[in-house]
């Protein structure tokens, strides 16, 4: 045995199609004095295939492989090697397969981008019992979910594998789960118009828990970050729209359907926008939108068909209706 290597070293698996990319993560393992090379695979099947005599402690996955990808050979060394320590590999912040992984047995989320500065650390970290999930991933991880048993069992999947992201449809709740959102971090998503689509059906086949849809009052009064959407085509591409339905609850001249979930005009732009509301500072993105009345002032109605004089995306003018 080399000098320079301690005496249990971290046993490390490169799983990977390219191999450039295996090279570079060989060539960085072995200048550590606590790590060494187990064994390289090119793809899922080559991986499980080679798992039990190569005994790795930590094995880097890919997860975008032909054949057998990452989360099969995930979810099957998991299953049959359970000590096994695995680190996900990907080049892409918004990798779908990012909760697949994670929930399937990974303990950690790398993207390739950032191998050069994070690996090592990444892989100690995941070695010594610990979880690897940079923010910049975690914060793009967004799950469908419709109905507040599809929210309650998304936010287990949260829970269990330790990472932030978001849950879109967040329309039908238990109280419960609010308190969760709120503990867990995760952003609420909801499409405001669509409780004015569907009030009617709602108070058909959801009777008795129609308090309970589209909480946007409990969500907020919880802390939980709330993100409004239009869930285009089915709702117009208009966030005007969805300010309109988050703030008063109507449409069409209609009494307010459940008033008591009702959020205020400066809660609703900072939900539409990110969190920046009506805020222009140095140094903030230059996305701007002008708008011909005052939403603070305007009636429920006005909102709902607020004229916009102009719009700038990243500081370029995309519409002017002012000249």
């Amino acid at each position: 045995m080399d000098d320079s290597v301690t005496a249990n070293p971290i046993r490390v698996m490169i799983v990977d199609d390219h191999p450039m990319l295996r090279d570079g993560v060989v060539g960085s393992i072995k200048r550590q004095p606590d790590m060494v090379v187990a064994a390289e695979a090119g793809d899922g099947a080559g991986a499980i295939a080679a798992i039990e005599a190569a005994n790795p402690d930590v094995v880097l996955m890919d997860l975008q492989m032909p054949g057998i990808d990452g989360v099969e050979a995930i979810q099957t060394i998991s299953r049959t090697y359970p000590r096994v320590r695995i680190l996900v590999l990907t080049t892409y912040v918004g990798d779908a397969k990012a909760l697949r992984a994670l929930k399937a047995g990974a303990h950690g989320y790398l993207l390739k981008s950032a191998m050069r500065t994070d690996l090592i650390d990444a892989i100690r970290a995941v070695h010594g019992g610990g979880r690897h999930i940079p923010p910049e991933v975690a914060t793009q991880i967004a799950v469908h979910a419709i109905g507040d048993q599809a929210n309650a069992r998304v936010l287990d999947a949260f829970e269990a594998v330790g990472c932030r992201g978001s849950v879109e449809h967040a329309q039908l709740l238990r109280h419960d789960d609010v308190a969760r959102f709120a503990r867990l971090g995760i952003v609420a998503s909801v499409q405001p118009e669509h409780a004015m689509d569907d009030r009617d059906v709602a108070d058909r086949y959801w009777a008795g828990r129609t308090g309970r849809a589209f909480m946007l009052a409990e969500l907020q009064a919880a802390g939980v970050e709330l993100a409004l959407g239009s869930d285009a085509p089915v709702a117009p591409l208009d966030p005007w729209v969805a300010i309109a339905a988050a703030v008063g609850r109507t449409r069409d001249g209609r009494e307010p359907w459940h008033p008591e979930q009702a959020i205020d005009v400066r809660a609703a732009l900072a939900a539409s926008t990110g969190g920046a509301g009506a805020e222009v500072r140095v140094g903030a993105r230059a996305d701007l939108t002008v708008v011909e009345l005052d939403p603070y002032a305007a009636s429920v109605e006005r909102l709902r068909t607020m004229p916009v004089a102009a719009t700038l995306v990243g500081g370029r003018l995309t519409h002017d209706a002012i000249r």
